[in-house]
């Protein structure tokens, strides 16, 4: 049976301001061990490589919390069998990976720009595991990569937009908000910017008693004076 090769998966959100409704996961990979390649005198065949790639959706709710957060409904799903020697360098990695987006109806409809930052970025994690030499001693090595686009339940939709009039907040508003630091207790994420808040995070309460990110409140009031959630119209 499989087992996994690295304790932890990676997670990288967009990096695009004006495109930010989504993320990849690739999880820890699984390997199936031979200990027979690690003999001394014996030249191992390389290992097989194996990426399942899901496609899916992940509703983001008006009443965000961690469970509704987990939420993904998977769209489209495949498995490719690659030659794991293609990752032994950086140009010849982003071209496997980039087929095998292209192989996809999905991976095919994504943005150029997207697709090739996540092209870029897939073939450098899995690079720098196949240069590791983590590999050796395994004959099977499996990726299983998520791309997941992020969507708004009708409800959130119909406060974006209601909201979208601009009406900035005063500055006497925004300055008698208080700072203070979340607690591990409340569980939230921040329906702005859609990543869960930690322990330590400095965040903005409102008069609604609803929690953002100091950042992404001070940037929803240059042009609302009204809470994101509940559309309580704040007044100083």
């Amino acid at each position: 049976m499989p087992s996994s090769i690295l304790p932890t998966s990676l997670v990288r959100q967009s990096p695009f301001s004006h495109d930010p409704n989504w993320f990849y996961t690739i999880h820890s990979p699984l390997a199936n061990l031979d200990l027979h390649r690690l003999e001394p005198n014996i030249q191992p065949l390389p290992p097989s490589l194996t990426i399942d790639l899901n496609f899916g959706t992940q509703t983001i709710s008006s009443f965000i919390n961690s469970a509704q957060h987990e939420l993904t409904s998977t769209t489209e799903t495949k498995r490719f069998i690659l030659d794991i020697q293609e990752f032994n360098q950086r140009f010849s990695a982003e071209l496997a990976i980039n087929t095998m987006f292209m192989n996809t109806s999905t991976g095919a409809t994504l943005t150029i720009e997207r697709r090739r930052w996540m092209v870029a970025d897939i073939a450098n994690v899995i690079v720098s595991f196949v240069r590791d030499g983590i590999c050796v001693a395994y004959n099977e090595i499996f990726f299983d990569l998520d791309v997941v686009d992020l969507v708004q339940d009708d409800v959130l939709n119909v406060i974006y937009q209601e909201s979208f009039e601009a009406c900035p907040a005063s500055h006497v508003l925004m300055e008698s908000l208080v700072t203070e630091e979340f607690r591990d207790d409340e569980a939230v994420s921040c329906v702005i910017c859609l990543e869960e808040f930690v322990a330590g995070d400095e965040v903005k309460r409102l008069p609604c008693s609803h929690v953002f990110h100091g950042d992404c409140i001070d940037g929803w009031f240059a042009w609302k004076d009204s809470c994101p959630l509940c559309r309580f119209t704040l007044h100083v």
